[in-house]
């Protein structure tokens, strides 16, 4: 009867032992998994004071950023576009837009790194214009809409990448949207400026 009591408690131990470690194993994977879908299905069981949510919705932007980049640089076609999850978090730019901004950005690269060039170099203090140089550490690609009275510029900037841009010198109200947050700034460009975006 003892032996049979001592097996019984034993297998209840194990069986607690094998859920423990099942659990944490479940919860590492999920952590360390480019499955797309596996990510999508676990935030969508998830309690809404998971831990792990952040940290799992950072990790799917990224995969389908990186999945979307791959894309684009398989393919010439500017129609590829990144896969959208929640409205809330992921980034909401335009992708058509933001493609051609780049692509006008390529074609006119010579003009605009010999303006950048001059102007990094220009020891005139009285030189009209200013650099507006741009870093994006966020996981989402933004346009920002730069406006000064009648005088408007997009700037399209890659996630983890950098822009620029040579303008008048003035002040400036800098806006758009990095990952679903909203960016606004007013900056007096009387000289170079560097912005760095996180989010």
């Amino acid at each position: 009867m003892m032996k049979e009591i001592v097996k019984a408690m034993l297998l209840l131990m194990l069986s607690v032992i094998s859920i423990q470690c099942s659990g944490t194993k479940s919860a590492y994977n999920i952590l360390s998994s480019n499955d797309i879908s596996e990510i999508q299905n676990y935030l969508d069981r998830a309690h809404p004071d998971d831990p792990k949510n952040s940290l799992l919705k950072k990790r799917i932007i990224e995969l389908k950023n990186n999945a979307w980049t791959k894309r684009s640089a398989d393919s010439r076609s500017i129609e590829a576009r990144p896969v959208m999850v929640q409205k809330s978090f992921i980034e909401d730019v335009d992708s058509d837009k933001f493609e051609k901004l780049l692509q006008s950005d390529k074609i006119n690269h010579k003009d605009k790194t010999v303006d950048f060039l001059n102007e990094m170099f220009n020891n005139n203090r009285d030189s009209p214009n200013a650099i507006l140089f741009v870093k994006n550490h966020s996981h989402c690609n933004t346009i920002l809409h730069i406006k000064e009275g009648v005088e408007e510029h997009d700037l399209a900037v890659p996630h983890d990448g950098e822009n620029f841009i040579v303008l008048e010198k003035g002040k400036y109200t800098i806006s758009g949207s990095i990952c679903g947050a909203k960016y606004e700034k007013i900056k007096n460009l009387d000289h170079g400026i560097y912005i760095t975006l996180k989010l």
